[in-house]
């Protein structure tokens, strides 16, 4: 949209845009209507996505007093997130898999809750804790993973790397594997 807005009345020569003062602005604009190659926002089909945690290769992030870094095993679960156009939404988490640096869940989680366009930013994050609760009274993280999903390319598979987190052993951040599943909504 173009809007012209009039400068002043200091020039004499009506001729001159400078010179047009108007209570009516005038107002361009585009306007396009549903075509074949162009349909309407309510003829765009609607997704949501179901990730697969496979398995990960993670770090040990116990930073309890006691023991020596990097000793022990985690006790691994996975916080599911996803956000579309920036707002985030909670999906849910995995089990938790005692004492174990490599975890295999192989568990579904369900975004329905959230629905979304093939024109949409969709991200989703594994936030990976070490459940220490029984012993220190709160998770250790592990770190932290985001993915982008194009609704337009299908189904995938891939493992996203674990930054960010309180590992003992520098470098040591881990590897999550997944597969995103996308479901288009019946109906929309």
């Amino acid at each position: 949209m173009k809007i012209i807005i009039p400068v002043g009345t200091v020039i004499t020569d009506t001729n001159d845009p400078r010179s047009m003062l108007s209570d009516h602005l005038p107002v361009t604009c585009n306007i396009s209507y549903p075509t074949a190659n162009n349909p309407s926002p309510s003829d765009v089909p609607l997704f949501f996505a179901e990730v697969t945690v496979r398995r990960a290769r993670i770090c040990d992030a116990d930073i309890t007093s006691g023991f020596t870094p990097g000793s022990g095993d985690s006790d691994p679960y996975v916080d599911v997130r996803i956000r579309i156009n920036g707002s985030e939404h909670e999906c849910d988490k995995t089990s938790t898999i005692d004492n174990t640096n490599n975890p295999e869940w192989n568990e579904i989680i369900s975004c329905s809750n959230v629905q979304f366009q093939a024109t949409d930013r969709v991200l989703i994050s594994f936030d990976a804790y070490d459940d220490d609760s029984w012993l220190n009274g709160g998770p250790d993280f592990i770190g932290t993973g985001v993915i982008a999903v194009n609704p337009t390319g299908g189904d995938f598979s891939s493992r996203v790397p674990l930054a960010y987190g309180n590992c003992n052993e520098d470098g040591a951040d881990g590897h999550l594997f997944f597969s995103v599943h996308l479901n288009e909504v019946q109906g929309s």
